[in-house]
Formats: C-alpha cells, structure tokens, sequence
C-alpha cells in the first residue's frame, strides 16, 4: 500500500508540480533548488500583499505592514485612541481597512491648484454679496 501512494506522490510531483523540470535533476544541482525557491518566495510575497486588499479587517502587525509603520506605532495610536480598533473577545486587537485609509489622510496637503481654487471661490462667494 505504502508502495502504491509512494508512486502516486512522485507522479503527481512530476507530472503537475515540477512540468519543466526534471526531478532528478532538480535534485542533484543546488541552483535549480535555489532558483526554485526563490521564485515560490516571490509568488508567496505578491499573494500576500495582494490578499492585504481583500481583507477587511486587520491584526496589529497586517495593519503596521499596511500603513508602513510599526507594531509599536499602531499600538500607540490604538492606545491614544487616534486608530480606530475592536476587540470582540476582549484580547485581540482588529482594525478596519478604512480606519487606516482615513488615518493615513490626516492631515493631507493641498496642491497650489487646489489652494488657487478655494480662494477664488472664497472670493466669488464674497463678491456676490456685495453687488
């Protein structure tokens, strides 16, 4: 039996996990495991970075890879109450995606254009009165 699910594993290694490589090869020569590897870590990094736009709610450290900041400065703005946060067991800390994407556009600065605009507009507004 043991036989058996021993050359099933090796036909579905050969045939759906390595199609373009030769196992024995592969085996032999440290570069193709290398290579290997690497391009696995490259896939696993670009799943992971893309699964951070489907989630809606975030750990402590998902949230600091989000926002570019670390551990330490989320709990600090989770504990000046400036990040919004739940605890629904009472331990775990869970941020919302779109309380970081609001914290993260505090404070915005405007462009010259944008600046140019609300003044004219402030001063059309005022002139409009006066005639």
């Amino acid at each position: 039996m043991q036989m058996v699910q021993k050359k099933n594993l090796y036909q579905l290694f050969r045939l759906h996990i390595l199609p373009t490589y030769s196992i024995k090869k592969t085996l032999l020569h440290p570069k193709k495991m290398t290579e290997i590897t690497q391009e696995l870590l490259a896939i696993k990094s670009i799943l992971v970075s893309q699964m951070m736009y489907t989630k809606h709610f975030f750990s402590v450290p998902e949230a600091a890879r989000y926002m570019d900041l670390s551990e330490d400065a989320i709990y600090k703005l989770v504990g000046a109450r400036k990040l919004s946060h739940s605890k629904p067991n009472g331990k775990r800390i869970y941020i919302e995606r779109t309380a970081c994407d609001a914290y993260m556009r505090l404070n915005t600065v405007r462009t010259a254009a944008e600046i140019q605009e609300e003044a004219s507009l402030r001063v059309k507004k005022k002139g409009a009165g006066k005639w």
